[in-house]
């Protein structure tokens, strides 16, 4: 699923995303592999499709509305 059909379908079902955290190397490769996660830079993380493809893992916090 794509981060922008994730955030459609909270805002249809009455969540909004209260902060995220977009990964360029997961968090879990750390342990896998030995390298060191690293955040998707903000001007990639701007533009949606682009960001989709660079994303390799999104944390969010939801808030009900």
């Amino acid at each position: 699923m794509t981060i922008q059909g994730f955030e459609k379908l909270c805002h249809k079902t009455g969540y909004k995303v209260i902060k995220q955290r977009l990964y360029f190397i997961n968090p879990h490769y750390e342990a896998k592999f030995g390298i060191k996660p690293r955040i998707l830079w903000k001007g990639i993380a701007g533009v949606p499709y682009i960001r989709d493809y660079f994303t390799t893992s999104y944390h969010c916090i939801l808030r009900r509305r």
